[in-house]
């Protein structure tokens, strides 16, 4: 019967274009970047958010148009208020010690990057050059480099050729401490769906004058006036996040009779994106498609899709029979194991007509 069950399961499994769980439709009409947004809206899920490289490798050269660019959903935001965080991912953005009277956006400037100081950091204009510290995770050491850049240059230095720019006390306290760019900065900049990706793509330098995020041919970014009209990119969302309780197996058929499959994890990227979609369930954990199969004694995506990737909660992963795996609303947004026949929440991948791909 576990074995029927099993191979039932994997007759469902989808092809490479409907496992994707964003698909991309391009614009060559030139329009502001508020019209594009309502357009995306209006249309589609929003317009496009960017996680990471391989987001950008999927889109394409054939998605931007050549010297014009397109917009992206990226706008900055007010300039009052926190947002201050360390370039480094996994660095407490709290730890930090301002010098007296910093921050102060000094004569109305736009002062969004520290530098360190004897007496704790301030915060300074960006495109101002100073020599500046990296950190390298490999040997635990920060290294003074005596070229003045300014922030974005000293931040690509650093991450080509050590880890990141030093961030956090205990990395800052290895260096002497005068004006030198460290890891600090003021994120400004928010996505219009409300995600929380915090990959950038800047030109060298930028102008934060300019309000709204442009995907150059390169596949940089540049701010530009929101008001300028210019081509734009859309996304989809190809999941949908269903807020009635079921056990695992009512939600496997829920999704292949209605939408596609049960969801499957296989990336980071789409594990971030998974963690903005449960913030609306209704119940404390959501099914994934991820079932852990007795006869062969080993976890699964119900998409075919191997478990290279892995979010499990320390004491999460039970290697027992009858058991499936979901994502946590809250917390850290880890995955656990639960009886199948637990009632929850469920997350569908939903049906493509086409390829990723130019609309």
């Amino acid at each position: 019967m576990k074995w029927r069950l099993f191979l039932s399961i994997l007759l469902g499994h989808c092809s490479v274009f409907t496992c994707d769980l964003q698909k991309f439709f391009f614009s060559d009409t030139e329009v502001t970047w508020h019209d594009a947004q309502e357009h995306c809206r209006q249309h589609y899920s929003d317009l496009l958010t960017v996680y990471d490289m391989e987001d950008l490798k999927k889109i394409g050269q054939d998605f931007r148009k050549k010297g014009k660019g397109a917009w992206i959903g990226l706008q900055s935001v007010s300039v009052d208020g926190d947002g201050w965080q360390w370039s480094q991912p996994g660095v407490n953005k709290t730890d930090a010690k301002w010098a007296n009277g910093e921050p102060n956006n000094n004569k109305g400037n736009i002062e969004n990057c520290a530098i360190i100081s004897s007496d704790g950091l301030r915060d300074v204009v960006c495109s101002k050059r100073y020599t500046f510290l990296c950190y390298n995770d490999t040997t635990k050491t920060v290294q003074l480099v005596n070229k003045k850049k300014n922030w974005w240059d000293a931040r690509e230095y650093c991450r080509r050729l050590h880890t990141d720019l030093a961030s956090g006390t205990d990395q800052l306290n290895q260096a002497h401490r005068e004006y030198r760019w460290t890891g600090y900065f003021r994120d400004i900049w928010s996505w219009s769906d409300g995600s929380d990706s915090l990959f950038r793509n800047w030109e060298s330098t930028v102008d934060e004058e300019k309000r709204c995020a442009l995907l150059l041919e390169s596949g940089e970014w540049k701010p530009q006036p929101c008001d300028k009209k210019k081509p734009f990119i859309c996304y989809e969302d190809n999941t949908i996040l269903v807020t009635e309780n079921k056990t695992w197996e009512e939600s496997l058929t829920f999704c292949r009779e209605e939408h596609n499959d049960l969801v499957s994890i296989t990336s980071a990227e789409k594990q971030k994106r998974m963690e903005i979609k449960v913030k609306n369930a209704t119940s404390p954990y959501v099914w994934l498609g991820l079932r852990y199969t007795c006869t062969l004694e080993f976890w699964f995506w119900v998409s075919d899709e191997a478990v290279n990737y892995h979010n499990w909660d320390s004491d999460g992963e039970k290697n027992e029979c009858d058991m499936s795996g979901a994502l946590e609303r809250g917390g850290q947004k880890k995955w656990r194991s639960h009886s199948d026949t637990e009632q929850f929440n469920f997350i569908c991948s939903k049906s493509e007509q086409s390829p990723s791909g130019l609309s």
